[in-house]
């Protein structure tokens, strides 16, 4: 048997399980990922449903599944934990360095998408918008106190970054 075929086949024989996914995520990773046959939950990871995958070798979670000991006590074969978020606070990184478990998150998820977002409310907050909105959703088409400002010679601070 050559060795190549014996590590191919190791890794193939991986047991991977998906949290927190939407139906877009599963006809994608399931078109990726086919020989690995993963399974698939909409819900977040919990104490409940942890004996569900306690012989898996790698779990996908997002923001809402909470990794702590607890969890990690009913998961003994877990190898790695790939959150699909940049942040990974739900995660007890001391307690899966502990146990040799890896964990990877994705850096740079959304980073396009927040910035226009955070734009988006800059310009909400300058033009009153939201009071806009509101006014005239009850009826009142009075300009009266909506006047916004200008962002032009204002200072954006950016607190964060990244590089």
């Amino acid at each position: 048997m050559d060795i190549n075929y014996v590590i191919i086949e190791e890794v193939i024989s991986l047991k991977i399980a998906f949290f927190e996914v939407k139906p877009e995520d599963i006809e994608y990773f399931s078109k990726e990922l086919k020989e690995f046959n993963p399974l698939f939950f909409d819900s977040p990871l919990t104490y409940e449903n942890a004996d569900l995958v306690k012989d898996f070798d790698i779990i996908s979670i997002f923001i809402r599944s909470r990794i702590d000991e607890g969890i990690l006590d009913k998961l003994p074969n877990l190898k790695l934990i790939v959150t699909r978020s940049t942040g990974y606070d739900h995660i007890n990184l001391e307690a899966c360095k502990r146990r040799g478990i890896r964990v990877a998150n994705v850096p740079r998820y959304g980073t396009n998408a927040v910035a226009e977002h955070t734009f988006a409310l800059i310009l909400a907050i300058a033009k009153r918008l939201l009071e806009s909105v509101e006014r005239t959703k009850k009826g009142n088409f009075s300009c009266e106190g909506l006047t916004g400002f200008e962002l032009k010679d204002k200072t954006l601070g950016i607190i964060g970054l990244e590089e």
